[in-house]
């Protein structure tokens, strides 16, 4: 993703996998300006996805939880 900085880009990617776009923001804490061009460039549509599959597996990972990069959700 253009504009972001290495730090804010760690930051991120530290925090991962994520179950929901809310999530994203309470753990990773983006600045406004990247979390506004994570959604601008569909980054998060894949967590949005597993967001709607339903709460965390019982004993287990958060079901659906997925990795956000400068690309989009993989």
């Amino acid at each position: 993703m253009k504009r972001i900085s290495d730090a804010e880009s760690a930051r991120i990617a530290a925090h991962e996998p994520y179950a929901s776009p809310q999530v994203v923001g309470q753990r990773a804490r983006p600045s406004l300006p990247i979390a506004e061009r994570l959604v601008q460039t569909d980054a998060l549509d894949e967590v949005e996805r597993a967001d709607a599959a339903g709460p965390a597996a019982p004993g287990g990972r958060e079901r659906g939880a997925v990795s956000v990069t400068a690309t989009g959700a993989v």
